[in-house]
């Protein structure tokens, strides 16, 4: 098991000012190594799932512990919001996501400001055609040509559509469709449109040989 911060990972590029950030990679069988979950933290359903999940759950909370460290919070519950999302210490904003099957590579960021911000992590992988026309408009796919992601675009669009969807739930409590999530760049850089909220998002990506990251804030 290691901890890494998205500096010495090479993702600082990600982090807006006052926005911090861990990465934990856990391979199978290691979740020993991992900082144990409160109890707060710890329900029938997660007792009851598979390695896997327990895994990917308790590296993502020991992601978000290390990076509320680094905004000088001691360790504490992130417990689980009853629509999922997880419940950070007052004022704070963070997000937490996990990807991966034999290694789970769990990613958390924290912040002190009235941000949007969400984060998501996937394995870097080519999406099937289908998948790729339910997550994706002809229009998303186009804009995020511009960007020159090659066979990763969709990957990328679903990425960045679920990132937008962590950043804006804690909110405004709504639940998207990928569809009404709308991605342009019309800068040259990575935006995101949400009509029925009247919400735009930055969006911003990191691609690396095994895994892309992708974080919404506004």
């Amino acid at each position: 098991m290691t901890a890494t911060s998205f500096g010495e990972a090479g993702l600082a590029a990600l982090l807006p000012d006052g926005v911090v950030g861990q990465l934990v990679i856990c391979s199978a069988g290691q979740s020993e190594a991992l900082a144990p979950l409160f109890p707060e933290e710890v329900d029938e359903r997660l007792l009851r799932s598979v390695e896997k999940r327990q895994r990917e759950f308790r590296a993502g909370r020991d992601a978000a512990r290390r990076a509320l460290g680094l905004l000088g919070i001691d360790a504490c519950a992130i417990p689980k919001d009853p629509a999922g999302p997880p419940c950070f210490p007052s004022n704070i904003t963070g997000s937490i996501t996990h990807a991966g099957r034999d290694v789970t590579l769990a990613a958390a960021v924290a912040t002190r400001a009235a941000l949007l911000l969400g984060i998501d992590a996937e394995e870097a992988r080519v999406l099937d055609p289908d998948v790729a026309a339910r997550v994706a408009s002809a229009d998303d796919l186009a804009a995020l040509e511009l960007l020159g992601l090659g066979p990763l675009t969709p990957l990328v669009a679903f990425s960045a559509k679920e990132a937008v969807y962590k950043a804006l739930y804690p909110r405004f409590r709504t639940f998207l469709e990928f569809h009404d999530v709308a991605l342009r760049t019309p800068d040259g850089t990575l935006r995101a449109h949400v009509a029925r909220l009247d919400q735009t998002i930055d969006v911003r990506h990191y691609i690396g040989e095994e895994w892309v990251i992708t974080l919404a804030h506004g």
